[in-house]
């Protein structure tokens, strides 16, 4: 599977959409590069093992990028005053949320098992 990172959260179908055109990646994300490109400068072996939290054709719930700091910290502020503005996105937010849940709980039981196999060899 070929990744693409990215230092912006792509919200939208649209922005999923011309990313996959311009990259011809299977996955698009934002953390993974950077770790694996420190941990290759380090000579440490690295492998990418990642969940899929959104779908290439829906939007998320929020455009997560006009509520971050510069930083790239959620700034908990503009989160509130964009869903005091907009209640109805409450929802949709907490019910990605609870999918976000679910798969960081796949993805740890993945690398338990990753781990305790490899550390049986």
């Amino acid at each position: 599977m070929r990744f693409h990172s990215s230092d912006r959260i792509a919200s939208t179908a649209s922005a999923k959409l011309h990313l996959w055109r311009a990259t011809a990646a299977d996955a698009v994300e934002m953390e993974s590069g950077p770790i694996r490109e420190i941990c290759a400068q380090r000579n440490i072996p690295s492998a990418t093992i990642r969940v899929i939290s959104d779908a290439a054709e829906e939007d998320l719930p929020l455009d997560f990028n006009l509520l971050m700091t510069p930083e790239q910290r959620l700034d908990y502020f503009k989160l509130a005053w964009t869903l005091v503005k907009s209640p109805a996105k409450v929802a949709r937010l907490l019910a990605f949320q609870r999918r976000i849940d679910g798969f960081a709980a796949k993805l740890a039981t993945v690398l338990c098992e990753v781990l305790v196999s490899r550390l049986r060899r």
